[in-house]
Parts: C-alpha cells; sequence; structure tokens
C-alpha cells in the first residue's frame, strides 16, 4: 500500500494545487481544504482525496469537496477516504455530476479520539503541509507525510488524540513504527475522522495539530475544521 501511494504521488503531485492559507491574525498559516470548481462544462479530468458515501436509496457516490459525483460500475468496499482520478461529466443529475473512475485507492484509517488517550511515546516523522493531500475536508483530516522505512517495512499505526480534554482542538499525533529499520525516508498517507469533535454548529474553526519531528523537534500546524453535515 505504502509502495502504490508513493508511486502515485511522485506523478501526481504535479497536478494537486496547494492547500490555500488564510492567516487572519494569527501568524502561523491555517491550512484549509482545497476548492473544487462546481462549474463542469466539459468532461474534466481531476485527481484527489474523496469520501465514500451512500445515498438514502443505497447508492454509492464520491464527495469531491462541494462536488457529488456518481461513479460508473464501482464496487464499494467499506473505506470511507480515498485517492482518486476520475473523469467528471458535464451535466447534472439532481445534485449529483457523473463520473468515470480511472483507479481509486483506499487510504489508511489511523486511530481518533477526541479525549486524552495512552497513546505509545511515538516515532518521528515530518508532515508535507504544502500538499494537497494534507487538509481537513469532510470531517477528516488527512495527513501527507514522511517517515522511515525499512527494507521490508513493518505496519506503522498512527495515533490522533486531544491531550487535553478542556481544549479537544488541540490534537497530537503519535505514530508507532513498531522498530521498523531506516532503510528508506518516504511519504505516506494516512486519514483520521474526526467529526467525533464537538459540534462547530456550521462554523469553520481553528484546529491545532502538534507532532514530533524525525530530529525530535515539535511540529505545529493549524487547519479549519466544519463538522460533517
Amino acid at each position: 500500500m505504502r509502495k502504490q501511494i508513493l508511486t502515485i504521488i511522485i506523478i501526481l503531485m504535479a497536478a494537486l494545487s496547494l492547500a490555500s492559507c488564510s492567516a487572519g491574525e494569527r501568524a502561523d498559516p491555517v491550512y484549509d481544504a482545497p476548492d473544487r470548481n462546481t462549474a463542469i462544462m466539459s468532461p474534466t479530468d481531476a485527481t484527489g482525496l474523496v469520501t465514500v458515501k451512500n445515498t438514502a436509496d443505497g447508492a454509492v457516490y464520491l464527495q469531491f469537496g462541494a462536488l457529488k459525483l456518481l461513479p460508473g460500475f464501482f464496487q464499494y468496499e467499506g473505506f470511507p477516504r480515498a485517492m482518486a482520478s476520475m473523469t467528471i461529466l458535464p451535466g447534472m443529475a439532481g445534485e449529483f455530476y457523473r463520473c468515470t473512475l480511472d483507479w481509486i485507492e483506499p487510504l489508511d484509517e489511523g486511530v481518533f479520539s477526541a479525549t486524552a488517550l495512552s497513546a505509545p511515546a511515538g516515532d518521528g516523522l515530518e508532515i508535507v503541509l504544502n500538499s494537497g493531500y494534507t487538509c481537513v475536508e469532510d470531517g477528516y483530516l488527512s495527513i501527507h507525510y514522511l517517515t522511515w522505512w525499512g527494507e521490508h517495512p513493518q505496519h506503522h499505526d498512527f495515533t490522533l488524540f486531544a491531550p487535553d480534554p478542556s481544549n479537544p482542538f488541540i490534537l497530537e499525533l503519535r505514530q508507532d513504527s513498531h522498530s521498523d529499520a531506516q532503510d528508506v525516508y518516504s511519504d505516506g498517507l494516512v486519514c483520521f475522522d474526526i467529526n467525533g469533535l464537538p459540534d462547530t454548529a456550521g462554523e469553520t474553526i481553528t484546529i491545532q495539530l502538534n507532532w514530533t519531528k524525525p530530529n525530535g523537534t515539535k511540529g505545529t500546524a493549524y487547519f479549519g475544521f466544519k463538522t460533517r453535515e
């Protein structure tokens, strides 16, 4: 899975837009979800993160930013967030566009808790902030990261939690590499369903993400978050 993601990312990074930043009154940028164009006038090729959902009558559709896409001949396999390459077709059927899928690849899912956890101390990693894959969108925090892997890699586990329950919008990310070797420094993707945070009542609030880098220093980033409707 990690090697497939690495290959796809190398090919597609040039096509991704940077996550937009809004500094507001804070000196640090706030990394918002990428904008999606809703005016589809002709077939549009798109690659990015989607949420796999079901309509009220059970049909599978893809949430791509503000767009709702109906893919043809797609077998849902139980994963919520995925990286997809697709062609969005013009013309709407109600609130949906139709699309064809070239491929779809599920993201690894990390463990999220809105309360404090007794998580492992954690191994260092770096978050790629200027990546369209690092964003909070549709109630999910998706992270494009860099870390050390063995030549024959172990599975890495990721935990996201709120160390201080009195401020649940300050989150800490930890990685447990299970003593994986440090042969290759390369990237991967992981997502967390953070919709269990306190309801934002339709407003976008700022969450703070903290993590430990490979050199032992601390990293911090800020993201806009709105409860998934």
